[in-house]
């Protein structure tokens, strides 16, 4: 009876996990990020249901993650931890729309994980796109 039990938890996190929607990310050719870097940072802030395609007819979302490079500025004094690059990242509705954009602030450098990280909230701050509206019948 106990390994029925453990058998009918285990199914039922299954069937859980396996109803979560997953949404799929294509870059944008704006981009100038590595779609290893971003697949990688998406991985590790573990953005539940995320993931990159290359098939940009198959995504939810288009996203431009741009790499600024910083020239001839000292931002953390010498620390091995220092950033070499401020990044910007779009999140695009299929439609064009910008669903959310990274900002940057006078006193902070946004890093590849902190955009992957704010994306992934953005995501999933996401409504579910409504069901199209069905066409009227034609009745006489």
């Amino acid at each position: 009876m106990k390994h029925f039990a453990v058998a009918v938890l285990l199914a039922a996190f299954a069937l859980t996990c396996s109803a979560q929607v997953q949404k799929k990310i294509g870059l944008t050719a704006n981009s100038t990020a590595s779609s290893g870097d971003v697949l990688g940072q998406l991985k590790k802030h573990a953005c539940a249901g995320v993931t990159l395609t290359g098939n940009a007819s198959t995504a939810d979302y288009m996203l431009e993650v741009g790499d600024k490079k910083i020239n001839g500025l000292t931002l953390c004094s010498g620390s091995a931890n220092c950033p070499k690059s401020e990044y910007s990242a779009t999140l695009f509705s299929l439609t064009g729309e910008v669903l959310f954009q990274t900002k940057s602030h006078i006193y902070a450098v946004v890093t590849l994980p902190s955009a992957m990280r704010d994306v992934c909230k953005a995501i999933a701050q996401q409504k579910p796109a409504a069901p199209p509206l069905s066409e009227p019948s034609a009745h006489p």
